[in-house]
């Protein structure tokens, strides 16, 4: 029976072979040119980037030229993208500035929302067509680019005739307050606060109105830095503008002085048409509150000796007394000391008052010598001034031509000047150089003054003079 099996085999094998060797496969077998087989491996996987979508919503599609809209940029996602940017428009057509971005917040479908908010500023009028809004940005770092379906088409409308400067606004206020009030005195620092607030517009656009006060009759003028603000709404509706600005009026001279009317013309949006914001006229009443002059003191210079050596004891006093006492009977000498010290001040006040005009100038300008600043300077002078420095300018240059009067009277009035500026902030100066520069002229001023001495002649008579 094996030997029937055996030929029956043979066959089977043969025929295996011939049809294997027909048979070819569509695909080649992993384990062809001398490969083993693998296991069967999942399919390699590909990151998808996200897919972002950009849409855009504006105020009016119908604005006035340099009238501020709010256009407002919805970027919509599957991720949250690390940097969000927008691409310049086309040039020439609008401007655009970035205001403020809202949190990232998640829709109901589980996308990723952003919002941008700018102020776009038509620059012409007439139709402007700005192309496709399109933001850039990176995730992941991949940078992406997506553009708008819609482009940005806008009918904008021209200025009304009549408004100079052309300010288009949606509501607008002019404030004003001048500190102290009342009477005051020639020299007498003034501080006039101006305040401007407007809606549908931005800070940069409300005008100047230092200009309107150039020119008073009286009264010198110094401006300060202006504070302008532009920001959003609570509710991020509205734009919102600021701008204050801050004056320190100096009136020159006694009498009625009185403050011009600041006016801003705008354009009403809302009800097209012009409207005028306004303050009232403020008049000044200044004073002359100089004190009674005193008669002047004519010292002898014996008692000028005097009084130098009764300030040098002064002062040693002074040291002693100013020390805090230590013991038992503390109590008493800190009563016994203040009281000293009271009667100290009293008697300096007296002897400073009993001073001449010539000696307390030249004290009050040592002691102003070591200033740092304006404010300081002038501080330690005003004591040792016939009027304590209420009339300002004019007062501080007699002052100084008092101790040097072969000073140039114009040179003077200059330094003092440039000092004033600096002390209202109207102008920035160097203090030490501008100390510098009046040591100098204070200086010259003396010598130019001084006497010239005669020269002696030097030798003896002739003995037999001719006759």
């Amino acid at each position: 029976m094996v030997r029937s099996i055996a030929p029956l085999t043979a066959l089977a094998l043969l025929w295996c072979a011939q049809a294997g060797a027909q048979f070819q496969p569509p695909w080649p077998p992993p384990w062809q040119a001398g490969q083993r087989p693998a296991w069967p491996t999942q399919p390699p996987t590909t990151s998808r980037a996200p897919d972002y979508r950009l849409s855009w919503s504006i105020e009016t599609s119908s604005p006035y030229v340099h009238q501020p809209v709010l256009l407002r940029l919805r970027l919509s996602g599957d991720e949250q993208p690390t940097r969000i940017g927008l691409e310049p428009p086309r040039p020439g057509t609008v401007l655009l500035r970035r205001l403020h971005t809202e949190p990232p917040r998640r829709a109901g479908d589980g996308t990723t929302i952003n919002t941008l908010v700018f102020a776009l500023l038509p620059l012409r009028p007439g139709r402007l067509d700005a192309g496709p809004l399109r933001l850039s940005g990176s995730h992941a770092g991949d940078t992406f680019e997506v553009g708008s379906e819609r482009p940005l088409r806008l009918r904008v409308r021209p200025p009304a005739p009549g408004i100079e400067p052309w300010l288009p606004a949606r509501a607008l206020t002019l404030t004003s307050s001048l500190t102290p009030e009342g009477p005051v005195a020639p020299g007498e620092p003034l501080r006039l606060r101006l305040e401007l607030s407007a809606t549908g517009t931005s800070g940069e656009q409300l005008p100047v109105l230092a200009d309107q006060l150039a020119g008073v009759d009286g009264i010198r003028v110094y401006r300060e830095r202006a504070q302008v603000d532009t920001r959003l709404s609570p509710d991020g509706r509205q734009l919102l503008a600021t701008r204050i600005e801050t004056h320190t009026l100096v009136a020159q001279h006694a009498g009625r002085l009185l403050l011009p009317e600041i006016r801003v013309a705008w354009w009403d949006i809302a009800r097209e048409r012009g409207e005028l914001a306004r303050t009232p006229l403020r008049t000044l009443q200044v004073t002359n509150g100089a004190p009674p002059s005193r008669p002047a003191i004519h010292w002898h210079p014996a008692w000028m000796a005097v009084s130098a050596v009764l300030l040098v004891l002064a002062g040693y006093w002074w040291a002693v007394l100013t020390r805090p006492p230590a013991g038992r009977l503390t109590g008493a000498l800190e009563r016994v000391r203040l009281r000293i010290l009271g009667l100290g001040e009293r008697l300096w006040a007296g002897l400073w008052a009993g001073l001449p005009g010539g000696w307390r100038l030249r004290l009050g300008l040592l002691r102003a010598r070591t200033a740092t600043t304006p404010e300081t300077w002038l501080a330690r002078l005003a004591p040792a001034l016939p009027d304590g420095g209420r009339r300002g300018r004019p007062e501080v240059v007699a002052a100084l031509l008092a101790t040097a009067p072969g000073a140039d009277r114009t040179a003077l009035t200059r330094l003092v000047a440039r000092l004033e500026a600096a002390r209202y902030g109207a102008q920035r100066v160097v203090f030490s150089r501008w100390q510098r520069a009046l040591a100098r002229r204070l200086a010259s001023g003396r010598r130019a003054h001084r006497p010239a001495r005669p020269r002696r002649r030097g030798g003896l008579p002739p003995l037999n003079p001719p006759d």
